[in-house]
């Protein structure tokens, strides 16, 4: 059982199998776990989920409604969330991690959040940085 349907009769009504099924009660379970953990922090702190291949429009406009940002990985993903999930630029956060030149750039010209996680990505970021002045 899944949200009170079984599992069988979700996977017959799906035509590409495996399929990826998550609950969306325990969903916003964990959601509001985290942001009740979360209170009293600075108001420009958020939670930002992971995106994950599986993520869907659905997906995330249930998670952007509940006041949740997304944390992306790839430079498509920006522009993903950007235009086509409609979150706002401040509710994203880049993890640059192995980062393009162009990705950075991106990144900064929209003001969205970036994590460096090395020396070889603040390298990078400076780069873009410069070029964009």
């Amino acid at each position: 059982m899944c949200d009170g349907i079984k599992i069988s009769e979700i996977a017959a009504k799906i035509d590409k199998k495996p399929f990826y099924l998550l609950s969306e009660s325990l969903l916003q379970t964990n959601f509001d776990q985290f942001k009740e953990a979360l209170e009293g922090l600075d108001k420009g702190s958020f939670i930002a989920s992971p995106h994950v291949h599986q993520m869907t429009k659905s997906l995330a406009d249930h998670l952007r409604s509940n006041g949740s940002g997304i944390a992306v990985h790839e430079g498509i993903q920006l522009g993903m969330y950007r235009l086509g999930y409609s979150f706002d630029p401040s509710m994203l956060i880049y993890d640059g991690k192995h980062a393009m030149n162009a990705e950075f750039m991106a990144t900064f010209r929209y003001e969205i959040p970036v994590k460096i996680g090395s020396l070889e990505d603040y390298k990078m970021a400076n780069i873009a940085a410069k070029k964009l002045g």
